[in-house]
């Protein structure tokens, strides 16, 4: 994993929009978290989900799970393709393809946010009438 250089004042804030959109458009699932009462926020992407039975937490490659509370259900995997963790809300590890052409850009605003909206409003609308 590559250590984000200091010498960057990469913000989530300003990172998180570009990063989002990219991945939307890229069709990369993705995971973003919070421990409770910790300042370390983790985005885990990948392009491929793996459906598991049994989980190690040991013995896994970094990444997410989402657990049912049954556990004879599967559980699903998501590898840390991607991987960046803020610290305090600041850029402090990174494994991104996307990094530097997300840096490199000057900051938009992200449809992506806007598309899921526009399509949640456009689909409570017709249910409406």
């Amino acid at each position: 994993m590559e250590r984000a250089s200091l010498t960057f004042d990469i913000s989530m804030d300003k990172l998180l929009p570009g990063l989002m959109s990219r991945y939307y458009d890229q069709h990369v699932s993705f995971a973003l978290w919070r421990l409770p009462n910790s300042n370390s926020v983790c985005l885990a992407g990948s392009n491929e989900v793996k459906r598991m039975e049994e989980v190690s937490l040991e013995e896994s490659p970094p990444g997410y799970i989402f657990s049912p509370f049954h556990p004879d259900q599967s559980k699903i995997f998501l590898p840390a393709d991607e991987l960046l963790v803020f610290e305090d809300q600041q850029l402090a590890t990174a494994k991104s393809k996307f990094l530097d052409e997300v840096r490199s850009q000057p900051q938009e605003k992200s449809t992506c946010a806007t598309s899921f909206y526009s399509a949640s409003t456009a689909n409570q609308t017709s249910a409406d009438q």
